[in-house]
């Protein structure tokens, strides 16, 4: 019945196409394109001449923005979970998939994405950052999971840090993983991706 849904969305997109005329006067940034898509965007990731957008329940979206006036619709994946976060990194995109935990799409053919790996997370995936070799994952009361993937195929968990909250997205920049944990930001030393550790927290109620 997914598949279904998805499919009639998929043709709907084809046809529904709009461009942006207006912007907002004294704001910075001005629209140019955009492209209707089927779900609830949560997430997008660009890399060279393509954005590719968790689109919640249909999955990965993959449009060419070479025309950023008129992004085109390339290709989809039906991911079997929930699409909220996506990093993209060499061939393969990676997506927080919900209750469906981690999965590894291969877009080497942006046309054709196919999933070539998975792992499921122990409570719900949210949010994804990718370093290397490791993805990191926020994983709701999960805290944050630490994930190799140099074999794309099969991703293993290396480590965790359960935090005190509920890990809800997250950002890596070297020995340090940013994690948002409800009203906490959570700062993780990830020096060794085996045994990860809180080494700070700042409240930020709202």
């Amino acid at each position: 019945m997914k598949n279904l849904i998805s499919f009639l969305f998929l043709f709907l997109t084809s046809i529904f196409l709009t461009n942006i005329t207006i912007a907002q006067p004294g704001w910075n940034v001005t629209p140019v394109g955009e492209i209707v898509y089927w779900s609830s965007a949560r997430s997008v990731a660009v890399s060279g001449n393509y954005a590719y957008v968790a689109t919640s329940q249909t999955g990965l979206l993959i449009l060419d923005i070479s025309d950023s006036a008129n992004p085109v619709f390339v290709g989809y994946h039906c991911t079997p979970g929930q699409a909220r976060d996506v990093v993209k990194s060499g061939d393969y995109a990676y997506i927080a998939d919900y209750d469906s935990g981690l999965r590894v799409i291969d877009v080497s053919d942006p046309a054709v994405p196919v999933e070539t790996g998975c792992l499921i997370t122990p409570e719900n995936a949210l949010g994804v950052s990718i370093q290397g070799n490791y993805v990191y994952v926020a994983a709701h009361s999960a805290g944050l999971r630490i994930i190799d993937i140099s074999n794309p195929a099969n991703p293993v968990e290396v480590g965790f840090c359960d935090t005190p909250g509920f890990a809800y997205g997250l950002a890596v920049e070297g020995e340090y993983a940013y994690v948002a944990d409800h009203g906490y930001l959570r700062v993780i030393d990830i020096s060794d991706p085996t045994q990860p550790f809180i080494t700070g927290s700042y409240n930020a109620p709202g």
